[in-house]
């Protein structure tokens, strides 16, 4: 196994939208190349992970110089991805492809590593929350670069598929301009792959989010937060990923919640009660502090819900505010 680590200037990407959810947070983008679809019968052969830091690229790769190599890639690549301490994985269609791949892969090989980190799936916030799949025959990666202009800046011209013949080719011949070609073509998926973030503010991000979850720190406390409004509840519910904490509190008559935080599997849920009336769906918000004023609430209530209509930018913000009143109070005692 080999790897190989290559510097590029990127500008660290940022825009309110985004930063609403991800910004401070450090990004991995992620990528692997294999020698098929299939997760049990095929074998991955390339991993890339790029990181962003002061306006620099990092791109560490992690290449099979043998099919006998695989369980080497996965481990290292596991062991990198946590050394790092990377808050989310972008990926594109890396939900459904390469993260379970890579964890089958794991599991085949006994790795005691588990990616504890956000999974960010471009592909799915561009085909479920935006109109993109009606513009364009297709939502390939290559195409969302040639949508966004950026497909020329690329400094291979292979596609996946003559990545894998080039790879066999490679495993018997060895040859360093075939090697070159392979870690070239999976280098600039990852960086290209962080140029696509361009693309968020044609989509509707904050729905995207609320289906998705969306990663949150509040105080030590590292969480994944996933949103469900129904049943006459908000319920804001996850995973603690670090930083855990044990709570159980009903709340008061001025902060109308239940919480429960078990540090022992990991897990947290909060339950808000919300009311409706007429054509809308309301919460009590009036416990919120002058913090929490990027909200408009009417006589201390915020509407989650109007002519059957998610407010999600509504709802995703109000829960971030919650989850920090409810550990900001946890701490103080």
């Amino acid at each position: 196994m080999k790897k190989i680590i290559t510097k590029h200037n990127m500008p660290i990407y940022s825009s309110k939208i985004f930063d609403t959810y991800f910004g401070n947070r450090k990004c991995g983008v992620f990528d692997i190349e294999t020698t098929g679809l299939s997760f049990t019968n095929d074998k991955i052969i390339l991993t890339a992970l790029l990181t962003v830091n002061d306006n620099i690229a990092t791109v560490t790769q992690f290449l099979a110089t043998s099919l006998n190599e695989e369980s080497a890639v996965v481990k290292a690549t596991l062991d990198y991805i946590n050394e790092e301490g990377i808050d989310y994985l972008l990926t594109y269609n890396g939900a459904s492809f390469d993260m379970p791949f890579l964890a089958v892969k794991a599991t085949k090989y006994q790795i005691g590593k588990y990616i504890d980190c956000y999974i960010l799936d471009l592909y799915r916030v561009f085909r479920n929350h935006s109109d993109l799949s009606n513009q364009m025959s297709s939502l390939s990666q290559k195409s969302m670069e040639k949508y966004l202009g950026i497909a020329d800046d690329r400094f291979d011209t292979i596609d996946g598929k003559k990545s894998v013949e080039l790879f066999k080719e490679y495993l018997i011949t060895k040859e360093d301009a075939l090697e070159k070609t392979i870690l070239t073509h999976n280098r600039e998926d990852v960086i290209q792959l962080y140029r696509l973030l361009e693309i968020i503010k044609y989509t509707d991000f904050h729905g995207a989010m609320y289906k998705y979850g969306f990663p949150y720190l509040a105080q030590d406390t590292c969480l994944s937060v996933t949103l469900k409004l129904s049943n006459g509840y908000l319920t804001i519910s996850g995973n603690q990923i670090s930083g855990l904490l044990s709570i159980d509190t009903f709340g008061d008559f001025n902060n109308n919640y239940e919480a429960v935080f078990d540090i022992n599997n990991k897990k947290f849920q909060i339950k808000v009660p919300a009311f409706k009336e007429a054509n809308g769906i309301y919460i009590d918000a009036s416990f919120l502090n002058d913090s929490s004023m990027d909200l408009e609430l009417i006589n201390g209530y915020l509407i989650l819900e109007e002519d059957k209509i998610k407010k999600h930018r509504e709802i995703n913000i109000f829960s971030m505010h919650l989850i920090d009143i409810i550990i900001l109070s946890y701490s103080n005692k």
